[in-house]
């Protein structure tokens, strides 16, 4: 039996994307004994997973006395930990590993934002990014990235070689589906006192994500569409920092411009199936994981288009060129005004839906970590 140890701190709080991903692995994961023994490590106790009850399951939560930081916790409180439980192989899920590791390591990177944009990073932030991954990416015995951008992208800024790198793509929670249930939607909305034709937005909110930009062509939109409501679901965690509030107020939009921050996944499969539209305008992803889930909930998509968009979601999106206020304004009125063209996105995407099986890539991602213990 194989002893991996798993870097489990982004199942912590309020999972975002590398948690997400992690969650996806360790749901599938829990269904099929591999022979594995799976040591999950993270700074406080996790919460809400069912599936980690597996028996192939141990979580050790490590808290730090002397200081707080990840940084301190996965560079000096992890390592003597990891020595002691004899872990074999170690996966970091989200672009580091211990740097004094001593048994063979396995890192995800789901891309390299930090090095093609600095600018969108505190300089203090940009280093600790840079840092990590760099000598991650060099310690690690294989390197997974989440589409063959990213695995572009590692080679290009880290030189590594490649027969190192593993693409396997992101995988989507089975509960993103369609809700038939037409009382439960309607409940949802009277619940959130939301009314009209949703147009949506979710995931951490970053300067490359276009927001600002997105709200300017809302406003352009309720001009033709007085019954739209803009919803924008995720943390502002944008730097240089953008006062949302501040440009949602400037533009008159109070009433109709709902910021509502992180909600949790049960609130976020509700919001996919109440909107007509989402829109996700981002000039830089590895991936692009809530496009996909809004797909899946039967929702029309709108993107920029990227090399990873055009990786991952071909022909089944509406792409822009670029996020300008004007370009944004009319493929948003264009999708509202014409339903059989939103149908015939939702039908095309049906098969990009079953390409990115959890199962598969939980699979193949356990297949390469075998190898790297073979």
């Amino acid at each position: 039996m194989s002893r991996i140890g798993i870097d489990a701190r982004e199942l912590e709080g309020r999972p975002t994307g590398v948690g997400r991903y992690l969650k996806n692995l360790l749901t599938c994961w829990s269904k099929e004994n591999s022979g594995d023994s799976f040591h999950l490590y993270s700074r406080s106790a996790l919460e809400g997973y069912p599936s980690l009850s597996s028996s192939w399951f141990h979580l050790h939560h490590l808290s730090s006395r002397v200081l707080q930081s990840g940084f301190y916790w996965e560079q000096f409180v992890l390592p003597p930990r990891l020595k002691r439980d004899k872990i074999e192989l170690f996966f970091g899920p989200g672009y580091s590993l211990p740097l004094r590791l001593k048994c063979k390591g396995t890192v995800t990177v789901h891309d390299v934002s930090f090095e093609a944009h600095p600018e969108w990073f505190s300089p203090r932030e940009r280093l600790r990014r840079r840092l990590l991954c760099r000598r991650a990416v060099r310690r690690a015995d294989v390197v997974f990235a989440v589409s063959n951008f990213t695995k572009e992208e590692i080679i290009r800024y880290y030189r590594v070689p490649d027969d190192k790198i593993k693409v396997t793509y992101n995988c989507l929670d089975s509960r993103f589906k369609p809700i038939v249930d037409a009382e439960q939607l309607e409940s949802f909305r009277r619940r959130l006192n939301l009314t009209g034709r949703i147009l949506l937005y979710t995931g951490a909110i970053l300067n490359r994500r276009s927001v600002p930009e997105v709200i300017k062509a809302f406003g352009e939109l309720v001009k033709k569409f007085p019954e739209a409501t803009l919803v924008l679901v995720g943390e502002n965690r944008t730097y240089p920092w953008i006062d949302l509030p501040a440009l949602v107020a400037s533009s008159g939009l109070d009433n109709k411009v709902k910021l509502l921050g992180y909600v949790n996944d049960e609130d976020l499969v509700m919001f996919y199936n109440i909107a007509e539209i989402f829109i996700y305008l981002s000039s830089y992803e590895g991936f692009g994981l809530p496009p996909l889930e809004a797909l899946a909930c039967g929702t029309p998509v709108i993107v920029q288009d990227t090399p990873a968009v055009r990786e991952v979601f071909d022909d089944t999106v509406a792409m822009l060129p670029q996020a300008e206020v004007s370009l944004i304004a009319e493929a948003m009125m264009e999708l509202l005004d014409n339903e059989r063209k939103r149908e015939e996105m939702i039908r095309r995407a049906a098969q990009l839906i079953r390409k990115f099986s959890c199962t598969s890539t939980a699979r193949l991602t356990l297949e390469h970590l075998h190898k790297v213990l073979a």
